[in-house]
């Protein structure tokens, strides 16, 4: 019979929407509880798990994983990250990329069941692929991580592009490609003479698309090491 009883509350999903945190109580040895979230367009989420309670001792180990079915897209246990609010034993999802529409669940439990105590769970969505910023953005790679963002330009236009490490020990890629998803042009090592960046900055200068369209940016570390990096846009007609 308990086998029963885990499959009906592991059935058991409550929804979950963008932006709108939801509290679970975790009980040990009462299983992990499953929330739905659906996917109506393609997307990037961030989904965070914390300790409601942040000076509980021991602190409460928590235990995050996303399934589409039974497959699992990912999992994380302890962060290890440098992400504002979050204690060590919270859990943490970042720049998961979902492309197809459909309901994805997220699981959440302490560490091996074995706690209790309240978890906070949300959901972060953004555009598969935003514009790009127009002028200065701190841009956070998580581990293996590439940001990507989109860009209107014309054949009068001419653009530069920076990617300046603010962490110390990234070494910055751009990409930049067509609406055919062609690269058009690439720089790892800007190889320039300005000296308020790194060596391994990287920097597109004065590019001039040969012909108007809708253009993708990607941004990643050469190593897929996390950290912040500033993303700096200027063009101009």
């Amino acid at each position: 019979m308990l086998w029963f009883f885990l499959l009906l509350l592991l059935s058991v999903q409550t929804p979950i929407a963008p932006d709108v945190p939801q509290t679970v109580l975790l009980e040990a040895g009462g299983g992990p509880v499953n929330f739905v979230y659906e996917v109506t367009e393609p997307q990037i989420v961030t989904i965070t798990a914390s300790a409601v309670d942040v000076n509980a001792e021991p602190p409460l180990d928590i235990t995050l994983e996303i399934l589409l079915d039974e497959t699992r897209l990912a999992f994380n246990d302890d962060h290890l990250t440098d992400a504002d609010g979050l204690q060590t034993g919270d859990a943490l999802i970042a720049g998961l990329r979902l492309l197809e529409p459909g309901m994805i669940t997220l699981r959440v439990n302490s560490f091996s069941g074995a706690q209790s105590g309240e978890a906070r769970l949300t959901v972060e969505s953004a555009p598969l692929l935003a514009e790009c910023p127009s002028d200065t953005q701190v841009i956070t790679l998580d581990r293996s991580r590439v940001f990507s963002c989109t860009l209107e330009l014309t054949v009068a236009d001419s653009v530069t592009i920076t990617a300046r490490d603010v962490s110390g020990g990234l070494d910055p890629v751009l990409v930049l490609a067509n609406s055919e998803g062609e690269q058009v042009i690439f720089n790892d090592d800007h190889g320039t003479l300005d000296f308020s960046l790194n060596t391994l900055d990287a920097r597109i200068v004065d590019h001039q698309p040969v012909a108007a369209g809708t253009y993708t940016l990607t941004l990643h570390d050469f190593n897929g090491w996390p950290g912040k990096v500033d993303l700096i846009l200027d063009i101009s007609s």
